[in-house]
């Protein structure tokens, strides 16, 4: 009887931890978005969900499909910030610290050691 309710309670606290909302791990905290563009903001959570996104001014409320994954594209921002992204559904995620602005990408070794002054033109 005692094994058997230990399998049950941990049965139950498994599923509660596997039908929390996951979003990707670049989705944290001090995070900058690109400004004047649509901000996609994307994870997943159990199927047929429903999960509400609030950032600055926006709410936008979507539902999870058949294998749990969503979706929603926020209203592009002006440069800005610190604002905070709030996920909710079967749990809640905040992600604080947000900052609207210019998102750069920067690869590589050698192009990173060229000065603008050794360019021509």
């Amino acid at each position: 009887m005692k094994r058997t309710f230990i399998f049950i309670w941990f049965l139950g606290f498994t599923m509660v931890l596997h039908a929390q909302i996951q979003l990707p791990h670049f989705f944290a905290d001090h995070m900058v978005l690109q400004r004047e563009m649509p901000i996609p903001i994307w994870g997943t959570a159990p199927a047929l969900s429903k999960i509400t996104v609030k950032f600055n001014k926006q709410k936008i409320s979507t539902t999870t499909d058949a294998n749990g994954i969503w979706m929603v594209k926020m209203k592009a921002e002006k440069a800005g910030g610190p604002y905070t992204l709030k996920v909710t559904g079967f749990n809640k995620i905040i992600i604080k610290d947000v900052l609207v602005g210019d998102v750069w990408l920067c690869t590589g070794q050698s192009n990173m050691e060229w000065t603008v002054g050794q360019s021509d033109g």
